[in-house]
């Protein structure tokens, strides 16, 4: 357990849980206004919203699913010093987070022998896990995002959504999400965003709804031309796929912005559903 890294030349903190023979490293990216620690605990990987001690952390989930878990800290704007975020074209953070990740995958690759790198993030982290599937796609090889589409920044033609090669993609969205304004509207192309009383650090307050995204990618990755009614049911969850299921979205019924985390019955809710695709789909 290592706790508060940083790397030469930027300011993000990291913590670092990695069992005996782990198999995957997985980043975790926080929401905004959140912090590594919270979103340890929110994930799983902890037990206390404080920072970790060694016996408050999860070394059976991460053991048994051969996950390092590293967790960064996001930053903030100093007119908006509570708003801890992400720099994904929503929200500002006020530094190069695309660069941060890229540094922070060359260290871990370096450090854990080359093992496949994914990331999953939520609400604002969502959006930079959107970021770096659009513009730096070759850095994470599986995306998962739970409530956190892309900004609508992308739909404008001067800047597009083009990565230069195509990546697994899960977003994950409840559909009674207040935060995400249109969630509720499945078929909207474009959501208004709550911006939690911190206006000043929002660059864009709306994001591309999932079901419209995910069709836009589909059709651009393999040619798939999504329908609606494709989906498939199993309990509080419908799942649309495309692409040979590189492509993946759900959608969960009477679920808000948290999506059911953290859980006392189930602490790892949302790290076993992105580790469940993260593991179909990883290729290293």
């Amino acid at each position: 357990m290592l706790q508060d890294r940083t790397l030469s030349g930027y300011p993000q903190a990291f913590d670092v849980y990695a069992p005996a023979s782990p198999s995957r490293v997985v980043v975790f990216l926080h929401g905004g206004l959140g912090n590594k620690e919270r979103f340890a605990y929110n994930m799983g990987i902890t037990s206390s919203a404080d920072a970790a001690t060694t016996g408050t952390v999860n070394w059976s989930w991460l053991a048994a699913r051969g996950v390092v878990a590293v967790v960064p800290q996001g930053q903030a704007l100093p007119n908006a010093p509570l708003a801890t975020t992400w720099n994904n074209h929503v929200m500002d953070s006020g530094v190069n987070d695309v660069a941060f990740l890229q540094a922070l995958v060359t260290r871990l690759r370096a450090d854990y022998g080359n093992l496949p790198v994914s990331v999953v993030g939520h609400s604002n982290g969502g959006m930079m896990v959107n970021r770096m599937w659009c513009e730096s796609p070759q850095t994470f090889d599986v995306h998962v995002a739970f409530a956190g589409p892309a900004s609508s920044y992308y739909l404008d033609a001067a800047t597009p959504c083009a990565p230069s090669t195509f990546k697994p993609y899960l977003g994950y969205v409840g559909d009674s999400d207040q935060i995400l304004g249109g969630s509720q509207n499945w078929t909207q192309q474009v959501w208004e965003l709550d911006r939690f009383n911190n206006a000043q650090a929002f660059v864009n307050p709306e994001v591309i709804g999932e079901w419209a995204q995910f069709v836009e990618r589909a059709g651009r990755v393999c040619g798939a031309t999504p329908a609606l009614d494709g989906g498939t049911t199993s309990g509080i969850i419908t799942t649309w796929q495309a692409c040979s299921g590189r492509l993946r979205v759900q959608r969960a019924t009477g679920l808000d912005h948290d999506l059911g985390a953290p859980s006392a019955s189930d602490p790892t809710v949302l790290s076993d559903r992105a580790l469940d695709f993260i593991i179909a789909r990883e290729t290293r």
